[in-house]
């Protein structure tokens, strides 16, 4: 009536592999789950990242300014600052080069059409 030794051990491989497919198949859920809420987050979390790693980043910096007697609040304000200006002196050597670069694309956009057409053409002529 009892089951056979052999029976039972089948009985226990059979109650395992279910156990691990039904393991499985809550993780892959769990994750789908997080995964779907991570990219409804995405617009709030990329900004969140990248404060952390910005703050990762100058946390030695500040602590460098805290050596010299500076509060920590006046030594972040520095490092504020600092990568403001930083920010500003990159938009001020950028921007106008920028522009005269457009502006030179613009007047010449004609010539430069003419110039890949005939291009064009010779190679369309010479195959």
């Amino acid at each position: 009536m009892y089951p056979t030794p052999f029976q039972k051990k089948i009985l226990w491989v059979a109650i395992t592999a279910l156990s691990f497919v039904a393991i499985g198949w809550v993780i892959a859920t769990v994750g789908g789950l997080l995964a779907h809420g991570i990219s409804f987050l995405q617009p709030v979390l990329i900004p969140v990242a990248v404060a952390a790693i910005l703050a990762f980043l100058l946390e030695p910096v500040v602590g460098w300014l805290m050596r010299f007697r500076l509060s920590r609040l006046w030594s972040i304000i520095t490092v504020y600052f600092a990568a403001a200006a930083l920010f500003v002196g990159i938009l001020v050597w950028v921007v106008p080069s920028a522009y005269r670069q457009g502006s030179t694309l613009i007047i010449n956009f004609p010539s430069y059409t003419k110039k890949a057409q005939d291009l064009a053409t010779r190679t369309m002529g010479s195959v």
